[in-house]
């Protein structure tokens, strides 16, 4: 749901998963450095273990943003991330905090 809505917001999406080819009529990527393109924000719906690895991940890739979505919370990952100059944020999520914002912009 999450995924299908910033698509219809008009956001880019580029969905990473094992165990599919496609998703939302997108490519899927196996890891964040097959995706060949720029990335502004890197959104993890993966268990708070993963974030540290993440995080060099996304340092390598140059995304500005690593978004952990709502109870996924990880401070080892958050003060590594925000060492390196990237944008953090954890157990929110994007889709929620995007409508809030939308709203409060429209009003």
């Amino acid at each position: 749901m999450v995924a299908s809505y910033l698509q219809k917001q008009g956001f880019k999406i580029y969905p990473i998963y094992p165990k599919m080819d496609e998703i939302l009529g997108e490519k899927v990527y196996r890891n964040l450095n097959e995706i060949k393109d720029d990335i502004d924000i890197v959104v993890m719906f993966r268990k708070a273990e993963f974030a540290e690895t993440l995080v060099d991940e996304v340092m390598q890739k140059g995304a500005k943003t690593l978004w952990l979505q709502l109870d996924i919370i990880n401070d080892k990952a958050k003060e590594k991330a925000l060492q390196n100059n990237i944008n953090f944020v954890q157990n929110r999520c994007i889709k929620i905090e995007h409508m809030r914002l939308k709203d409060d912009f429209v009003e």
